[in-house]
């Protein structure tokens, strides 16, 4: 059985071709704003849930006419010496509501975007998707976007190559610091779609 694990190193879990694992895991405490940090509690064990911390190095966003939102968050880091090939992680939201300051009640609990998180190893790797609740404000210049997502629950949905038994449930949460750069926002969407559209269910 493929078992996800804490280890000094980061995220290390075992998949059937490789071992791999996430290196870079910081403290959500002491990060600069200008970063986006994820975490991740894996509810596996139910009576002892264990949580995770990454750091995503790369983060873009697009609006469109109606004012929702298409975040991309990604994080490239090498693998194991021993197999070299890249891990790949990202964070697609979507958002389809948006709480307005003053006319609408906000709430950690209300749900206003999907969310899409990716592993990826060479041609090995799982998708898990969900809903959760997403707060943003853009900066007068309008490139910038800062916010947070909570309350996010994620469950398996496909696998590629033989995949990976990550998280069973797991529940998203962090703080994120955006560029404006809908061709790049675009091109992260699309990769996502096609690593998806070669996954297995």
């Amino acid at each position: 059985m493929n078992r996800l694990r804490p280890s000094t190193d980061g995220l290390s879990y075992i998949c059937p071709l490789c071992l791999v694992s996430l290196v870079g895991i910081s403290s959500m405490v002491g990060c600069s704003a200008r970063q986006s940090v994820f975490r991740i509690t894996d509810y596996r064990d139910t009576h002892e849930p264990i949580t995770y911390t990454e750091t995503f190095g790369e983060a873009y966003y697009s609006i469109d006419g109606q004012g929702n939102l298409d975040l991309v968050l990604r994080r490239n880091t090498p693998g194991e010496k021993d197999h070299g090939e890249p891990i790949t992680q990202i964070v697609h939201i979507r958002s389809f509501w948006r709480s307005i300051p003053g006319r609408t009640v906000a709430s950690s609990s209300q749900i206003n975007s999907t969310i899409s998180y990716l592993i990826m190893t060479g041609r090995v790797g799982a998708a898990f998707e969900g809903a959760g609740s997403v707060f943003f404000k853009e900066n007068r210049s309008q490139d910038t976007l800062t916010g947070s997502l909570e309350e996010a629950s994620l469950s398996p949905t496909k696998q590629r190559s033989g995949g990976m038994d990550l998280f069973g449930h797991a529940r998203l949460t962090g703080t994120f610091r955006a560029t404006h750069d809908r061709r790049r926002t675009v091109r992260i969407i699309n990769e996502i779609e096609q690593m998806l559209g070669e996954s297995g269910p």
